[in-house]
């Protein structure tokens, strides 16, 4: 999944003429018909498209803009505005007994300063600022209505309750600045582990590197799409093509356990070194600070020779902004560590089931550096298979086999004396 997007460029509308005095609309305003554009062959873990796409209109001459929230299905859009409804403003000019000319020039709302930004600070994204949540519902359907001009268009889909990512740059007070500085920023929301967002998936967690703080889980991928340039007129039905983009990393991570008189019941995980944030204009990822996510590997494939000694295969998936490797192989806390909650039971001589959770880590450096630094912007998802067999006996890790060139070393952290 290629995380570079920036000025995706799409294709202007069509030129059928239709009459616009209808009960539903005004002849100032122009009719504005959204077609989505999913690319069906791009592969992703999430292969189920957002229900719901947020659109920003930015009129680039006499400055104007608005926020549109439509269902993400490629024809018969519904939606409804966020901010900065055109009809509100013809609304209220024939009821005072003012006209409007061609949408330009209309007395704002009490409620707007001259720019139509929300005197109140309001988001964007229909966040109230005091309430952290997005109201993203589309029950009332409103159509999708602008004044007339030159514009472009926006689009991102986002967390319906916001908790897993600010979003910078989308607010209506902030898209002049971010577009003329190529900056639009999705940034995590962290977390303390004992936060009751944190999904520890009905498992306790012990936290071997408390370097940072945490981000949510299994994160849906995030899809946006900046168009060039579409003309709008009261005169045509206009239609404008959004072709989303999915700017999130898809990551797997494949490692092999060898068990001797033992049975593995469940596997528990935790990644670090996902980057802080990402622009999605330009693809960049700001891995400055890194935060972890808990993960569930799930078992993919089992060679036994009996019930307690086999080889056992799994993996973890996920969707992050990026993912940073350490700074050195040696390194057992910080960015790029994966760590293990192994939980196992054996049966002793009496019948008895003992249960032992064996917990381990590995610092993925090597595995991570052959694809640089940082893991982004690629299309399809990177796919980390660690080479270093894993060992478990009934009580304990047994190989640990020294890192190399191309070899990461597994960690046994009760060998080590970490400060928890």
């Amino acid at each position: 999944m290629l995380l570079f997007v920036a000025a995706l460029a799409v294709v202007g509308c069509g030129d059928i003429e239709v009459e616009l005095c209808q009960s539903d609309t005004h002849p100032h305003l122009a009719p504005v018909n959204v077609e989505f554009v999913w690319n069906e062959s791009a592969e992703s873990f999430n292969h189920e498209l957002p229900d719901s796409m947020y659109i920003l209109s930015y009129r680039i001459i006499d400055a104007w803009k608005s926020g549109y929230v439509t269902t993400a299905n490629a024809t018969d859009n519904k939606g409804r505005y966020v901010f900065n409804n055109p009809m509100d403003e013809v609304v209220k000019n024939e009821s005072s007994g003012n006209e409007a000319t061609d949408g330009t020039d209309t007395p704002t709302d009490d409620n707007e300063t001259s720019d139509g930004t929300p005197a109140d600070g309001g988001d964007a994204t229909g966040e109230d600022n005091n309430s952290g949540e997005n109201n993203t519902t589309t029950e009332e359907a409103e159509p999708f209505n602008l004044k007339r001009g030159d514009y472009r268009f926006i689009a991102l889909n986002y967390s319906e309750n916001n908790s897993t990512f600010e979003y910078l740059g989308f607010s209506p007070d902030a898209i002049n600045e971010a577009i003329s500085n190529k900056e639009f920023i999705i940034k995590y929301r962290s977390y303390k582990l004992h936060d009751i967002n944190i999904d520890k998936f009905d498992n306790e967690w012990t936290d071997f590197n408390r370097y940072s703080d945490y981000v949510l889980s299994n994160v849906s991928s995030v899809y946006y799409c900046y168009t060039d340039v579409y003309e709008i007129s009261p005169n045509a039905t206009n239609t404008i093509q959004i072709t989303p983009q999915s700017i999130t990393q898809d990551i797997e991570i494949r490692f092999t356990v060898e068990r001797q008189s033992v049975v593995i019941d469940k596997v528990m995980g935790e990644i670090s070194g996902i980057a802080n944030s990402l622009n999605v204009y330009t693809g960049e990822a700001d891995a400055s600070k890194t935060y972890k996510m808990l993960i569930q590997p799930v078992e993919i494939n089992t060679t036994a020779t009996d019930e307690m000694n086999g080889v056992n295969e799994y993996s973890a998936k996920f969707s992050v902004t990026a993912l940073v490797r350490s700074e050195s192989p040696d390194f057992i806390t910080g960015a790029g560590i994966m760590q293990l909650a192994i939980y196992t039971h054996t049966i002793a001589d009496d019948g008895s089931k003992k249960e032992k959770v064996l917990n381990v880590g590995i610092n993925l450096y090597n595995t991570i550096n052959e694809y640089g630094r940082i893991i982004y912007r690629y299309e399809k998802p990177i796919l980390l298979n660690i080479d270093n067999i894993l060992t478990i006996s009934r009580d304990k890790i047994l190989e640990k086999a020294e890192s190399s060139d191309n070899l990461d070393y597994w960690i046994n952290y009760e060998d080590i004396d970490i400060d928890l």
